[in-house]
């Protein structure tokens, strides 16, 4: 029947002819009885070819029971229903593809009786436009877990075994293998439904066939270390949305690997530095050793011989002609102070103590000073305990590193006894997780400018050297000048290996 002959309305035929949606009516035994040009071209058939039609012609075998129901919901009660209430709906086309739809049924009056008039709105750009939302959302979650474990991991192995199940959380469909830049597999997910030949793609298929396949190739250095293989039967993982952070997720992998390579390269580097300057405090031990049996065995006793001849003939002078003995005097006054001289040269030379304890290096250090001829006065020592650490003052130290600090802060207190004029010191010892921190406070007369002095000024080669020493041990040492006070500060690892991220110089 013609529609001009179905509707009683002129006006109704044109809107329904005109209109760019969808229009399907049916009758109360879900016989097609109009079909609108825009159907016709949604469902791709010839209108003709539809009407006469049952409905199910339109519905995909496995929804046949929604239509059924909706059939008897309006045969019970045939009013208008704006909505698909809640259902999902699904049209099939005449090529068989089917598409996602929401319906609205209106009550309509024919020549041939009530009938029910069905506009059809193809919702599945939408429905892909959420989907597509929902995976971008569990994309960027799985970007941010890799991050998160590209940060703690530690080494190659934990942040690969890591990292991986990152990138199926994008896709919980999808199969995973790695391959390495050579074409051998590091590690798969069902491998049977993959082959690869050579690191090269040759057929991806997986139970239900072909699947799709996102490639992301993995750097370590600027140069290719293996490529992620991703396959999955959904096409989402194609979208240039998804790809795009896939493969910023795969880039971050590579900045990781980078990293971690990195540091494992400084590592090596400072192994060798320290094992380098062992060596060379060894080899300075074994000089200082050496010097100081020269300068006992040769310069102290035959500067003792000296002073007994110088002795004797004085005892002679003072018989035979007295004005000598002033001159005398002189001599044996000025061979005593070389001698002290040599004495606490021999001192100095000796090696620190081989107890490992701090606070031993301290109090050796502070011990040496009278022996110097070196006084401080009112000298305090303040061990800085910090909550959950043990007693600072019994930390250990590499014996490399214990004598490093009791020479830094030997020579600091030197300073402060020799040209500081000051009437009190204080030092300060503050362990931190990583390192040690010593502190050698004055409120001596200082420096006119603390750090150019410390970089360049001749008479001062001992703060050169103190931080010399700090910097060769991977730490530092600083002189300031703060108001009233002069501050000597030096920070040195723990394990003779500076740490990744060394304290700030405060």
């Amino acid at each position: 029947m013609p529609p001009s002959e179905l509707f009683d309305s002129d006006a109704l035929v044109a809107v329904l002819e005109s209109a760019a949606s969808p229009v399907v009516v049916f009758d109360t035994e879900e016989v097609i009885r109009y079909v609108n040009p825009a159907a016709g071209r949604e469902f791709g058939y010839e209108p003709h070819e539809l009407v006469g039609e049952r409905a199910d012609v339109l519905i995909p075998p496995d929804r046949a029971a929604q239509l059924r129901e909706m059939s008897r919901d309006w045969a019970e009660e045939p009013v208008g229903r704006p909505d698909s209430g809640g259902l999902d709906l699904w049209a099939r086309r005449k090529d068989g593809s089917t598409f996602a739809v929401e319906v609205s049924v209106t009550p309509v009056s024919t020549a041939d009786g009530p009938m029910g008039l069905v506009a059809i709105v193809n919702i599945s750009a939408r429905i892909d436009a959420e989907r597509t939302a929902r995976r971008l959302a569990r994309a960027h979650l799985a970007m941010a877990e890799l991050n998160d474990a590209a940060a703690r991991a530690t080494d190659v192995g934990g942040l690969i075994a890591a990292a991986l199940p990152t990138f199926t959380q994008v896709d919980e469909h999808a199969r995973i293998m790695v391959v390495r830049a050579d074409g051998s597999p590091v590690t798969a997910r069902t491998a049977a439904a993959l082959a690869l030949a050579d690191g090269r793609r040759t057929a991806y298929a997986g139970p239900e066939g072909p699947d799709h396949v996102v490639e992301l190739l993995v750097l370590r250095d600027g140069e290719p270390l293996a490529t992620i293989v991703m396959t999955s039967p959904d096409p989402l993982i194609e979208d240039p949305s998804v790809r795009a952070v896939l493969e910023t997720m795969a880039a971050n992998l590579s900045g990781a690997l980078d990293r971690i390579a990195q540091r494992d390269r400084l590592r090596r580097l400072n192994r060798q530095r320290i094992d380098l300057f062992r060596r060379l405090l060894d080899a300075q031990d074994e000089e200082r050793r050496r010097i100081a049996d020269d300068v006992h065995d040769d310069s102290v006793q035959a500067l003792a011989a000296l002073q007994l001849r110088v002795g004797l003939l004085a005892h002679q002078a003072a018989q035979g002609d007295p004005r000598l003995v002033p001159a005398f005097t002189a001599i044996e006054s000025e061979l005593e102070r070389v001698m002290v001289g040599l004495r606490t040269l021999l001192f100095e030379l000796e090696p620190v103590s081989t107890s490992t304890a701090l606070v031993d290096v301290v109090s050796e250090v502070l011990a040496s000073l009278p022996i110097e001829g070196l006084t401080v006065q009112d000298l305090e020592i303040d061990w800085s305990a910090v909550p959950g650490e043990p007693d600072p003052g019994l930390l250990d130290l590499p014996q490399h590193l214990r004598g490093q600090a009791a020479r830094i802060l030997k020579e600091a207190l030197r300073n402060v006894a020799r040209h500081a004029r000051a009437s009190w010191a204080r030092v300060v010892v503050a362990p931190d997780p990583v390192g040690v921190a010593i502190a050698v406070v004055d409120d001596g007369v200082g420096f006119p400018d603390a750090a150019e002095t410390a970089r360049s000024a001749p008479g001062h080669r001992g703060v050169a050297g103190m931080m010399a020493r700090a910097a060769m041990c991977g730490g530092w040492c600083r002189l300031d000048r703060e108001s009233d006070r002069t501050v000597l500060r030096f920070w040195l690892p723990r394990t003779g290996l500076a740490p990744d991220r060394v304290p700030v110089r405060t």
